[in-house]
């Protein structure tokens, strides 16, 4: 956490976070209120503790805006779930390679432990070409920040303007049109068409508010 006006990192004299100052949104839905607030962990070092209930979802953002007179910049965090049928990274690399490793040794651990003889035993793991963005194929509920062009705070109520480059490539439209969620935080549904390049570059503009222009580098 940085402090309000200056360059400095906060620490837990600076600021003590109140209910509301962060706010999480599962999957494009509306903001809500964490169960937790952030805390301080050590020196200039902060942590925020998520509940199960709320890494349910494939992509959270989160928010944190001091709602009092404000005593820290405002921050956003975006995270991908993994390891699970409906995460956003259905596959899990690391438990994938342990699972790996294990099968490549056949026979027992000290007599006791017993594990697999083959890799044929591990069935349906692969290393290639984990879930992400792919080229050429849609992607759903991208969400990302709008800023009020001279306050620099997250500005809701715009009406924005998607447009992206493709392998730099002049700008066109994109094909869906951008909707709301809450607090300064919108979302599009990314076509095929729209991700068909190696390097997608994405522009969102809006009147009264800052550009926001996010890149993505695709996978075969």
């Amino acid at each position: 956490m940085v402090k309000r006006g200056v360059m400095d990192l906060a620490v837990s004299a600076d600021w003590t976070p109140a209910t509301g100052d962060c706010k999480i949104s599962i999957d494009g839905g509306a903001f809500a209120n964490t169960t937790n607030l952030p805390a301080i962990i050590s020196g200039t070092d902060w942590g925020l503790a998520l509940t199960s209930g709320e890494t349910t979802g494939k992509v959270m953002s989160i928010q944190i805006v001091d709602s009092a007179t404000k005593a820290v910049e405002d921050q956003k965090l975006y995270l991908t779930t993994k390891g699970n049928a409906l995460a956003y990274e259905p596959f899990d690399t690391f438990t994938a390679m342990s699972g790996q490793a294990v099968a490549s040794v056949s026979g027992n651990v000290a007599g006791s432990v017993a594990v697999a003889t083959s890799i044929s035993d591990k069935t349906g793991y692969s290393l290639a070409n984990p879930s992400g963005f792919k080229k050429n194929a849609a992607f759903t509920t991208y969400m990302f920040p709008m800023f009020n062009a001279t306050t620099g705070t997250l500005q809701a109520g715009l009406t924005v303007t998607a447009t992206r480059s493709l392998d730099a490539a002049a700008f066109a439209a994109c094909a869906n049109a951008v909707a709301e969620v809450a607090g300064g935080f919108y979302k599009i549904n990314l076509a095929a068409a729209d991700l068909n390049a190696d390097l997608v570059t994405l522009l969102f503009t809006a009147s009264g508010a800052k550009p926001s222009i996010d890149r993505i580098l695709t996978e075969p």
